[in-house]
């Protein structure tokens, strides 16, 4: 019943994560919860920068355990404009983050990964909104290495199954190997992305970029992976997602494919478009409307009128997927390269990098074809930097994040600057000795004023 209170574990503005919590013991099970209580509810609360650890069993169930919950007291008393930020949750057991009966729940830039589940009854997911979550935004968590190795659970990236008036904004969420692979002969599912209550409305998924891959050994008939995987409702939109969906089920049945998109319950008013849908796997279906839809030209003429008509089904060219790196490789031409649309209020990558406002790239990483990328390190206090690339985003915050004053160029006496330009050198400040990566195509030839004296 608290609201307005704020857990940050950083040592500094740069949010970084210096506080680790873990729940030791069978009955350590939450992270931390936000619970509403009646006619008290918890609101406003801010949960950021900590590095969560649950003691969540892994040979009996963990049912029940979660890095973050936020809880509200009941439908009629929901929690509003809670905030999960900047986290990395590990070991989380069940859930790395869950909500029901909330309003306008943030959960940004958060790190969820590395939980198998080897025992036990329950389903593995990184991020679920739950009942009545309504007008959440999920948005620039990476979510990874989440597994299940008991048959008949099922492991998902991000479920939603908020329900009537959801009105949920996902974008820029980077989700990778999610698979549910036990032996046996019951049904199991590996999904990226579930919408799973027929009465989900409003719910927007955007510039995500999702990757499945692993052996499935269940061997039921209809055991299957997914991309997305959507159970009707209304007003559903996918535009300028990639799914690359490289699966192996061991079943040899119709249903046992590897999609990037099944829809078990077609949403009245779906809108997709502008995606990239790659399926390699020898067991590889675009999509499932009604039935398998093999190729993208299938699956566009299963709708009337046609959907995902600006679509794509190509190798995105990720830079190291196994490992979880969902970035677009920086020395080549992707086919995702300004192949996207525009969204308003979505101007920035899972990276914080400025989309391009015109024709951004499908997935959650906006890249330049070409681009280098030039590691330095930088010492603890005041340093001379320069911007060695041509960057699409020159300003100070975008170039060094972790900066810690303003730049100063030297024109007769210091100048403050916040936009810095090749061929200068600056004072810039920093908090401590680390390395920034600076990313933008290599210039080859300068040319440089210098003035009389020293420069």
């Amino acid at each position: 019943g608290t609201s307005k209170v704020t857990i940050d574990g950083s040592n500094s503005a740069n949010n970084q994560r210096n506080l680790t919590l873990k729940t030791i013991g069978r009955n350590g099970k939450i992270g931390i919860l936000i619970k509403g209580v009646e006619k008290s509810c918890s609101d406003s609360n801010i949960i950021k920068n900590v590095n969560i650890r649950t003691s969540a069993d892994s040979f009996s169930t963990s049912y029940g355990y979660f890095g973050v919950l936020v809880y509200g007291y009941s439908s009629d008393y929901k929690d509003a404009g809670n905030r999960i930020s900047n986290c990395d949750i590990s070991n989380h057991g069940a859930v790395g983050i869950a909500a029901q009966w909330q309003r306008g729940l943030i959960i940004e830039n958060n790190f969820i990964h590395n939980w198998i589940q080897y025992s036990g009854d329950n389903d593995v997911q990184g991020i679920w909104l739950a009942d009545e979550t309504i007008n959440s935004i999920v948005r620039g968590n990476i979510i990874g290495n989440i597994a299940t190795r008991v048959n008949y659970n099922w492991a998902i990236g991000i479920e939603n199954s908020s329900g009537s008036n959801s009105n949920s904004l996902v974008y820029n969420n980077m989700i990778y190997n999610i698979l549910s692979s036990g032996a046996g002969s019951n049904i199991n599912r590996s999904i990226g992305i579930y919408s799973s209550n027929s009465f989900n409305t409003g719910d927007s998924y955007y510039f995500n970029s999702i990757y499945l891959s692993g052996s499935d050994l269940s061997t039921s008939s209809v055991s299957r992976t997914s991309g997305f995987e959507i159970m009707g409702g209304s007003n559903i939109t996918l535009k300028n997602n990639i799914v690359f969906n490289k699966s192996i089920l061991s079943g040899g049945s119709i249903d046992n494919k590897a999609y990037c998109v099944y829809l078990s319950i077609t949403p009245n008013n779906f809108s997709s478009n502008y995606n990239d849908y790659f399926a390699p796997s020898p067991q590889g279906v675009i999509g499932f409307n009604l039935m398998n839809r093999t190729t993208l030209t299938d699956w566009q003429n299963s709708f009337s009128p046609k959907r995902d008509t600006m679509s794509i089904s190509a190798d995105p060219l990720f830079t190291s997927p196994n490992a979880g790196n969902l970035h677009i490789q920086p020395t080549q031409v992707s086919p995702v390269n300004a192949r996207g649309i525009p969204v308003p209020k979505i101007t920035t990558d899972v990276d914080g990098n400025y989309r391009n406002p015109h024709t951004p790239d499908i997935g959650a990483d906006e890249y330049t074809p070409g681009e280098y990328a030039i590691n330095i390190e930088y010492n603890s206090r005041w340093n001379i930097v320069s911007v060695p690339l041509t960057v699409f985003d020159s300003s100070v915050t975008s170039i060094f994040p972790t900066a810690i004053s303003y730049a100063f160029a030297y024109t007769k006496g210091y100048v403050q600057q916040t936009k810095l330009s090749n061929g200068v050198g600056y004072w810039l400040k920093f908090p401590l000795t680390h390395i920034i990566e600076i990313a933008g195509s290599l210039r080859l030839v300068d040319t440089i004023n210098v003035t009389r004296g020293w420069n």
